[in-house]
């Protein structure tokens, strides 16, 4: 005798294999960790990345260390566990690190949780650009034909 149809039956071929879960994709930029949907951030996609330090407080989050990273695409925050620790100082704003973590939706946007930080230098930020004489005064500002605009009360 046959058993029903869709009990006890064998699941293997084509369209089984189809619906199993694939691998997901190692993200490689932070602006592609920072672009996934809060969804897609709960995947958990794994995310290894080379970037530098903006902000860094131990005692910002009981749950966590926070840093906040930057790369050449974009930036993000990073959560590391609170018992991190590492060889000499922590990785202070303007150190080049490795992070290695997955993808978590955060409480405003995706973040790297469970992040993995190794010091890789310290490079430092880039210079700021140099402003012209006349600018480091503040005069007042212009609109796009070239008129000063004034502040005025209706009252």
């Amino acid at each position: 005798m046959r058993p029903p149809c869709g009990r006890n039956r064998r699941r293997s071929g084509p369209a089984f294999a189809s619906t199993q879960a694939q691998p997901l994709r190692t993200l490689t930029t932070l602006r592609q960790a920072h672009s996934l949907s809060a969804d897609e951030a709960r995947r958990s996609y794994p995310i290894h990345v080379q970037a530098v330090v903006t902000y860094f407080d131990r005692y910002l989050d009981k749950r966590r260390i926070a840093f906040f990273l930057c790369d050449r695409t974009g930036c993000i925050y990073a959560a590391v566990p609170r018992d991190t620790v590492w060889p000499g100082r922590a990785p202070l704003p303007g150190t080049l690190v490795d992070v290695s973590g997955i993808s978590a939706p955060g409480d405003f946007a995706p973040i790297i949780n469970q992040a993995r930080i190794t010091i890789l230098g310290t490079p430092g930020f880039p210079a700021r650009p140099r402003r012209s004489p006349s600018r480091t005064c503040c005069p007042a500002p212009r609109t796009g034909n070239g008129f000063r605009l004034k502040a005025s009360s209706t009252r």
